[in-house]
């Protein structure tokens, strides 16, 4: 068989460049690195509709729920659920020791623990026509103004209508929370050919031949 020296070259050329992007680490223990070859035009869960997104935004973000190795929802930042017998009424108690990272938008830069009413207005900016979520279908069966906190522990859901699957629906990356009062101030990504950068949280993305997500803690 007759030696192609252009394709060979071609392809030792080819690994050599994604070795070298792959293997970087970073002595800094304090920072997360994650490789994703595809892009990734945000990291708010309010837009994860592709795989990349769901991927890197399950990195960041927690859930009421979420699915444990045999798929079965089982609590998360909730420590319990329950459901009403008319299947309308879905009632989580929150943790008590689930806290924000600290960010500039919290006093002091300190990150401050979970709230119900964080889960309200995460929920409620999914069905914002201003955010324009495309996870909004999540919450179709879920009755006006159907999101609740009647104190910091505890947040409630109403429903419509019956609908089963709406527990599994809550898994999802859409369902995740953001802190209130942190979110609306601050602009989306900012994208370019060389770094994208989030302002709401300061995380830094560069692009290679991978995009490598650098989050500081």
């Amino acid at each position: 068989m007759k030696f192609n020296g252009n394709i060979f070259f071609g392809s030792v050329l080819i690994l050599l460049v994604l070795v070298s992007c792959g293997t970087k680490r970073s002595d800094n223990k304090n920072v997360f690195c994650y490789n994703e070859s595809n892009g990734i035009t945000s990291l708010d869960p309010a837009f994860a509709r592709d795989l990349e997104i769901m991927w890197a935004t399950n990195q960041l973000f927690d859930g009421l729920v979420e699915l444990n190795d045999s798929l079965q929802v089982v609590p998360s930042v909730a420590k319990s659920f329950s459901v009403s017998q008319d299947l309308l009424t879905y009632t989580f108690i929150l943790k008590s020791d689930v806290y924000f990272h600290n960010n500039a938008c919290f006093p002091l830069e300190q990150g401050r623990k979970v709230i119900a009413s964080d889960v309200v207005y995460s929920f409620n900016r999914i069905l914002d026509n201003a955010v324009a979520s495309p996870g909004k279908w999540i919450f179709e069966k879920v009755d006006d103004n159907g999101f609740s906190a009647p104190n910091d522990s505890t947040f409630i859901i109403q429903l419509k209508e019956p609908f089963a699957p709406f527990l599994g629906l809550l898994t999802t990356q859409y369902a995740n929370m953001k802190p209130l009062k942190c979110m609306e101030p601050i602009s989306a990504i900012i994208l370019s050919d060389a770094v994208l950068f989030n302002l709401r949280s300061g995380m830094k993305m560069s692009r290679s031949c991978f995009i490598k997500i650098r989050i500081t803690i």
